[in-house]
């Protein structure tokens, strides 16, 4: 997207809460709970005709019979209302958006975590699977266990479960899948368990054993940081500040949006993006981008890296052009660092790169978080009763085709980007043990690389 900060933080209106944990009907007696429930039922319905006037009816990004679908899938919520809990009420709008199948129409989940309790341990996805990232108290001696199941259902039941509520690329989804494995409301409203207040996890721990547990949910509330409200922080940063151990270097300093620096005595610069405007207004991007240019002529290193694994997006002009010009600073390799999370402008600012630079960029890491073809150029649409945050696309990026269509984004049909694939040449994750030695796989990977060119 290329909106300046058009995701603005937006105060939450309070008060309904406890409909988290109860249906509209339930506990209700007198006349004065019975208007409370009527004038609730009167909200969701205002907010529902907004998503479907704003997102349902007019996004762009829904073929003719999904946006069918979507539609009497809203019907039928609508229908059911009075009796809807809060939680199948949010799935059933993850739902719908996801039913567009792109990434950027989707509800924004973050704050799950304070509408509905969840329990006290952060998963983790790692290459070789789900582990219990970080736990408090009683359940300190899971952390670093494997994941076998949650109420029965297997790690990918689980994803494929989840791919249903959030739309984009396998890593773009796990970007958000936390927030609904943690929350035991959220499981059983999907059909993923039986007990709103409990999961009964499945274990292995580093030694083979296995472990059957039930962890209750507690009121655990999150302090949000700006930006972080609606686009939750890189799950693996989370998971080593909440254990107090030094992070790769790609994830510390988190309130940093861009850096630069050397490697290797200057043979290699190292840039990397976290996003495509500083959100905090702190910085200009567009100026970064001229210090860059000076640097790499000052420091004329052999290879160059870019690293856009946790780059969600922002504003793509911004940096299209040194993009463009990067492949002409370095006589050697350009390294191209990607993962799920690389996404929207993200994507944008690859794909110039990968376009510029052809052979000479070798792509490292994991596959970006959305299609080459996608829809973006929408806005927040917050739903006030519902305490719900979507977003929504207007306007077509097509990377394949340099994106030729009527309803294309003015900026890419001026400045067309024609490739093949941002897939990895060299597929890289990080594994267990590369997270708990604190070791960054992709920068390794290629210091070893440089070390044969």
């Amino acid at each position: 997207m290329d909106q300046r900060d058009s995701v603005q933080r937006r105060a939450f209106l309070a008060g309904i809460g406890s409909l988290g944990f109860i249906s509209l009907g339930a506990c209700q007696s007198g006349s004065a709970a019975n208007s409370s429930s009527m004038n609730l039922v009167r909200g969701f319905e205002t907010d529902l005709d907004m998503f479907r006037s704003e997102i349902v009816t007019q996004d762009p990004s829904y073929s003719p019979v999904q946006r069918t679908k979507a539609l009497q899938t809203l019907a039928n919520v609508e229908r059911g209302l009075s009796k809807a809990s809060l939680a199948s009420l949010h799935l059933s709008l993850a739902k719908i958006t996801a039913m567009a199948g792109n990434g950027h129409t989707s509800l924004l989940n973050t704050n799950w975590q304070n509408l509905f309790q969840r329990i006290p341990v952060r998963f983790l996805f790692l290459s070789s699977g789900l582990y219990v990232g970080h736990a408090s108290n009683t359940w300190k001696h899971l952390e670093d266990h494997q994941v076998l199941s949650i109420n029965g259902f297997s790690v990918n039941e689980l994803e494929s479960r989840w791919a249903v509520y959030q739309g984009g690329q396998a890593g773009w989804r796990k970007q958000f899948i936390y927030h609904f494995l943690e929350a035991p409301e959220l499981l059983a409203s999907a059909g993923v368990g039986n007990n709103p207040d409990r999961i009964e996890l499945a274990c292995r721990d580093g030694a083979g054993k296995t472990k059957n547990v039930t962890i209750k949910a507690q009121p655990l509330a999150v302090e949000f940081d700006g930006i972080e409200e609606f686009i939750p922080p890189p799950r693996l940063q989370l998971v080593y500040k909440l254990r107090d151990v030094k992070a790769p270097y790609y994830l510390s300093e988190p309130e940093e949006p861009f850096r630069y620096r050397t490697l290797e005595k200057n043979k290699i610069a190292y840039l990397q993006f976290r996003t495509n405007i500083d959100f905090s207004g702190k910085r200009d991007i567009v100026q970064f981008a001229a210090d860059v240019e000076e640097s790499l002529r000052q420091d004329r290193p052999v290879h160059l890296i870019v690293d856009q694994r946790l780059n969600w997006g922002g504003d793509l002009t911004t940096t299209r052009a040194l993009m463009e010009r990067l492949p002409s600073f370095v006589s050697g390799q350009v390294f191209l660092l990607t993962s799920g999370r690389t996404f929207s402008a993200g994507i944008s600012s690859s794909a110039y790169l990968k376009q510029a630079g052809g052979d000479q960029v070798t792509i490292l890491g994991e596959p970006v978080g959305d299609d080459l073809e996608f829809w973006a150029e929408g806005d927040l649409l917050n739903l006030p009763t519902l305490q719900a945050n979507l977003l929504y696309a207007r306007e077509r990026h097509n990377y394949r085709t340099g994106c030729p269509e009527a309803d294309c984004h003015a900026n890419i049909q001026h400045n067309p980007i024609r490739i093949k694939t941002l897939a990895p040449d060299v597929p890289v994750s990080p594994s267990q043990d590369d997270f708990l030695a604190g070791r960054d796989p992709v920068i390794e990977k290629v210091l070893d690389i440089t070390k044969v060119i």
